[in-house]
């Protein structure tokens, strides 16, 4: 679900040669959901190989990549661990979700619906093992590193941007500010025109700076987790009913020396079980991996084209394409950094 804090956030638009030569810490499941939801055939069913195994997550990866060579971006993925308890709620809710989903899919297959079963399929993707190791072992092939963090992979991409081993979190999620990511990137890997309740808009890549938030916000990290518990997070999913950002963001003001009593006061345990600062040190104590070591490794062709081509059926053509495409880059990099 992730926190809806977009009415109060400045989001500053920018392009991809704004992040040329850095290094970005990618939340994978964030990304990955993003490819297999989008990259499907007409019906709204996934793209598969002559198998039937999934290859949308393959395919976004491989576009998406070569926007990020030619402008020497480097990408750390951070892959999600074991789920914390507190998130078992949000969790069920969206199995529930994907379940009513499924039966209108089925109606609309039916009735042959096919704008019908391309809305309703995306709703019941999910990302399961495969997909995840299959992930993992294309990147591993193209020398792309990754960590696998304890819980969420927020707070873990939080870290490699303010230990300074990232620029930013790349991720469309706004759980990064609260777990307290200095910058986090939106948009850069789905720009492009997209149909949105029917009309037409076009999606930009937009870069969100934590600090010049809280300024403009006038309020401090520890008021920022207090307005999103109020609002509503992937540990109290419901949040305070009738508060929203901008009436939460009164909320930290007033109640700044006192929030004991400002849950008290918003009647917290009549819709939690958990005590509000339970969920509150998620965000301001995770656990984390700090001994991390991160290192970029040259592409193994071969074994690219073996994993691509002969066990997922990808064109030979396109996949030499792809492999030209970063090779050129690298030579470009390696003459100016001669010069």
């Amino acid at each position: 679900m992730g926190i809806n804090l977009k009415e109060i956030v400045i989001e500053n638009e920018i392009t991809f040669k704004d992040l040329k030569n850095k290094t970005l810490a990618v939340d994978a499941y964030n990304l990955l959901y993003q490819f297999i939801t989008t990259i499907l055939q007409f019906d709204g069913t996934p793209l598969t190989d002559s198998n039937g195994n999934i290859t949308a997550h393959l395919v976004g990866l491989m576009s998406r990549l070569k926007s990020f060579y030619e402008n020497n971006i480097k990408l750390v993925f951070v892959f999600d661990g074991k789920a914390l308890e507190l998130k078992k709620e949000e969790l069920q809710k969206r199995k529930e979700v994907k379940e009513k989903a499924f039966q209108k899919l089925q109606e609309a297959s039916i009735e042959n619906d096919y704008d019908a079963m391309k809305k309703y399929s995306k709703r019941i993707r999910t990302i399961d093992e495969n997909i995840v190791n299959e992930t993992k072992e294309f990147l591993n092939i193209m020398g792309i590193p990754y960590i696998d963090a304890f819980h969420d992979a927020e707070p873990q991409a939080a870290y490699l941007v303010n230990n300074g081993i990232c620029y930013g979190v790349l991720s469309q999620d706004f759980d990064n500010l609260l777990f307290g990511a200095k910058r986090f990137i939106k948009n850069l890997s789905i720009t492009g025109k997209r149909k949105i309740q029917g009309r037409t808009i076009e999606i930009k890549p937009k870069i969100i700076e934590l600090d010049e938030n809280l300024k403009k916000l006038e309020i401090n990290q520890e008021q920022l987790i207090i307005l999103g518990l109020l609002i509503g997070t992937d540990f109290n999913n419901k949040g305070i009913p009738k508060i929203g950002p901008k009436t939460a963001l009164k909320l930290v003001k007033e109640y700044k020396d006192n929030y004991d009593k400002l849950f008290e006061e918003i009647k917290w345990n009549d819709y939690f079980k958990q005590d509000w600062k339970e969920i509150y040190n998620i965000f301001n104590e995770p656990r984390i991996k700090k001994d991390v070591k991160i290192e970029f490794k040259e592409v193994d062709e071969n074994k690219l084209k073996t994993f691509l081509i002969d066990k997922h059926d990808f064109s030979e053509n396109n996949v030499n394409k792809f492999l030209e495409n970063i090779n050129k880059k690298e030579q470009q990099i390696s003459l100016e950094s001669f010069f």
